[in-house]
């Protein structure tokens, strides 16, 4: 499928984690699948037991968070990142590796994080698929307007997830908090999207999305309504078609 991009239109903003694609249980379940792998799944789920506060320790002492290509990273997102393919920087890079290493040394007792690393990272990719409603109901928006994807990430994490749900050709543009240096909550990345919508003589109708810290403070900034998203189902628009 592919989506003409139409100058002078207007452009609905969409998220991407937890709005079109799994997030938080696409993490706790290749979590859940990583630990079994190796022996260690636990009665509880990941998100009642040691395993995220570990990884968001070990992420919060890289200092990797600062980087302006990992700006709006979590991490657990971190942990399945390509951080060679990621970052340019080759110090950066050896601080991502040596954090993932590090996690599942600590989860797994295992000298060698390795395997972990490898079968994390391909469950969480095989999770990444859209809800039920996404594709017909991103067809139907670009019926009307033209749709930009604005999402907090790095730059290969986000627009590999586009690529394995197979949603990149509905979006005219990506915005990637990674690319611009700044969160989607911050004034920095709403100046962004709007330069980019000025320069496309495009107006913004609405941001959709599942965040009121993130997606609504992009539609604040913008002057546009947030459509709130409820984990996997599709919101109801109500935009009159000459918005």
């Amino acid at each position: 499928m592919t989506l003409a991009y139409r100058s002078g239109v207007g452009v609905l903003l969409v998220d991407l984690d937890d709005t079109l694609i799994p997030d938080g249980a696409a993490r706790d379940s290749a979590m859940m699948s990583t630990l079994a792998t190796f022996g260690e799944l636990p009665a509880l789920s990941p998100t009642e037991i040691r395993v995220w506060p570990v990884v968001r320790e070990e992420w919060r002492a890289t200092g990797l968070r600062l980087v302006p290509g990992l700006l709006g990273v979590s991490s657990w997102e971190a942990l399945w990142t390509d951080f060679d393919a990621a970052l340019a920087d080759p110090e950066a890079r050896a601080a991502g590796r040596a954090y993932q290493s590090r996690v599942w040394r600590r989860l797994l007792h295992e000298s060698d994080a390795a395997p972990a690393e490898a079968v994390f990272r391909q469950a969480r990719e095989e999770l990444v698929r859209p809800f039920g409603w996404v594709r017909e109901g991103l067809a139907d928006w670009a019926s009307v307007h033209d749709l930009w994807c604005v999402t907090n990430g790095s730059s290969w994490l986000q627009r590999r997830k586009l690529d394995l749900a197979g949603l990149k050709p509905y979006f005219g543009e990506v915005v990637v908090s990674g690319e611009v240096g700044a969160e989607k909550s911050d004034a920095k990345f709403g100046a962004q999207v709007a330069e980019r919508l000025a320069r496309t003589g495009s107006e913004p109708v609405a941001v959709v999305g599942d965040s009121d810290a993130s997606d609504g403070a992009l539609a604040s900034f913008l002057g546009v309504r947030h459509v709130r998203v409820h984990r996997g189902t599709q919101p109801r628009l109500n935009i009159s078609l000459d918005s």
